[in-house]
């Protein structure tokens, strides 16, 4: 197996929500709240705040748009 097929060690080691510091622990911590825990590609983004920010950001967008079309699907 090659370091680029699954199971290889990770090349950025993703960041312990508990052993996080700044604007990424906050972060980190917002999702452990909403979700119930951070997926390892939130752990990694969270090297970068303003990267993991703005998915967050992002994410955030997209389900509230989600939510609207299903209440107007149901509306109508």
């Amino acid at each position: 197996m090659n370091s680029n097929q699954m199971g290889s060690t990770p090349r950025i080691k993703a960041i312990d929500p508990a052993m996080a510091k700044g604007k990424a622990k906050e972060l980190l911590d917002a999702v452990v709240k909403k979700y119930g825990g951070a997926p390892n590609s939130f752990k990694t983004m969270a090297h970068s705040p303003a990267g993991l920010q703005g998915f967050l950001n992002l994410s955030g967008t997209l389900e509230a748009a989600y939510c609207r079309s299903r209440l107007d699907t149901k509306l109508h």
